[in-house]
């Protein structure tokens, strides 16, 4: 039905190979490490990316920015029976989950006891070349035009920085092989944590059970059926995302040439947009920036870069 990829825990001698989610986007996602306290017993960082953990919920839930971040918060809240309180705090369900529900003096407490009770652990991953140009997209966004305090006006402003010299004019396009090319330039801290590696240190101290969303022949439904959870199918508040575009499927020729050509961030509303599949961006001028940036994501996540 699913694959799942799983990873045993690692020693710490071993080698180391997102109002809202965008909180604390420019936090270093190197700094997601362990921290040692007194008498050696080891404690775990959950201030980057917070796992979603509730006690009657039967796994921790950790997860990715640009990787159904939303669409996997409306789901966690729905089968513990808050979904309705978290959409009448803010449409924006990540305002709930930040200043609400993780917000709890006791939050991390209670999920670092429940990690190290051994409580499972998964993770919900995306398939990198799909990620880097969906983050691409949200860059291209014409919100970058309005909230010059969002991520993706923030990136789109050093991204013209570098390649124009200027950032007051934001509608210059770019092309997603110049986005890749200038996110595989900067130092990994420096990436907004919607387009920095999915890996983080602290799963490599863990059991994690990894869920490749791209595995979902149904999409989040199928993991219910794993869990033991009653279905959501259906059910339209849980499934749909304010993020997702609608696209036109195109052929691998003219999908390589898209990825060469500036999106405008102003568009008519019957301008389409392409769905450009993972191995158009494989094959792509794109791709040895992407496989440089997210290494770490194809191997530990069991994806291939080929595509």
């Amino acid at each position: 039905m699913f694959d799942t990829v799983a990873r045993p825990c690692f020693a710490l001698s071993d080698p180391v190979e997102d109002e809202t989610c965008w909180v604390e986007c420019r936090v270093n996602w190197i700094l997601d490490t362990i921290k040692t306290v007194g008498g050696g017993q080891r404690s775990y960082d959950l201030s980057i990316r917070t796992p979603f953990y509730h006690p009657d919920f039967p796994v921790i839930i950790m997860w990715s920015e640009k990787a159904a971040c939303t669409v996997i918060a409306k789901w966690f809240f729905h089968h513990i029976g808050l979904l309705d309180d978290a959409l009448g705090h803010a449409r924006w369900i990540h305002e709930y989950e930040n200043e609400v529900f993780k917000s709890r003096a006791d939050y991390k407490r209670d999920c670092l006891a429940a990690i190290k009770s051994g409580k499972p652990i998964i993770k919900f991953t995306r398939n990198p070349y799909a990620r880097a140009y969906s983050g691409y997209l949200e860059t291209c966004n014409k919100r970058v035009l309005h909230h010059p305090d969002h991520w993706s006006t923030k990136t789109r402003a050093s991204i013209l920085e570098t390649l124009t010299g200027s950032s007051t004019e934001l509608e210059h396009a770019y092309s997603f092989v110049q986005f890749s090319q200038w996110m595989a330039d900067q130092p990994a801290h420096a990436l907004d944590m919607h387009i920095a590696p999915q890996m983080t240190q602290i799963e490599q101290e863990l059991n994690v059970d990894v869920v490749q969303l791209e595995s979902l022949e149904n999409g989040l439904p199928d993991m219910e059926a794993r869990l033991g959870l009653p279905s959501s199918l259906g059910i339209e508040a849980v499934h749909t995302s304010s993020h997702h575009h609608k696209k036109t499927t195109a052929n691998p020729v003219l999908g390589s040439r898209i990825l060469e050509v500036g999106l405008p961030v102003t568009r008519r509303p019957e301008f389409n947009l392409f769905d450009i599949k993972s191995n158009m961006i494989a094959a792509s001028a794109a791709g040895p920036a992407l496989r440089a940036i997210f290494g770490s994501d194809f191997e530990a996540y069991g994806y291939d870069d080929a595509a």
